[in-house]
């Protein structure tokens, strides 16, 4: 057995990025009647222009929630907790 590291060692070592995430909504509203059908891939395509042009690549696009518990004011009066789902497009470049 070779303790030598592997030349996919020395990439994975020698490849690093830094990231940086765009919370956007995971629902847009448009006035019915004004959809075209293109609105969430023109703004996705804006932002990923924008930061292109900074030097950062289109990585990839989450979904995740979060659950919000009630205060105990809100908790008394019957309120439950509110979830929300959010989307997050990620961008890396290199270090």
């Amino acid at each position: 057995m070779s303790l030598e590291p592997s030349p996919q060692d020395a990439i994975t070592r020698d490849t690093r990025y830094e990231y940086y995430m765009v919370q956007i909504p995971s629902n847009f509203a448009v006035q019915e009647g004004q959809a075209q059908g293109h609105e969430i891939a023109a703004y996705v395509q804006e932002w990923a222009n924008k930061l292109a042009a900074q030097g950062w690549e289109f990585y990839r696009i989450d979904s995740m929630g979060m659950t919000v518990a009630p205060g105990c004011l809100t908790a008394l009066l019957g309120g439950g907790h509110q979830y929300t789902q959010y989307a997050i497009m990620t961008f890396r470049r290199r270090k």
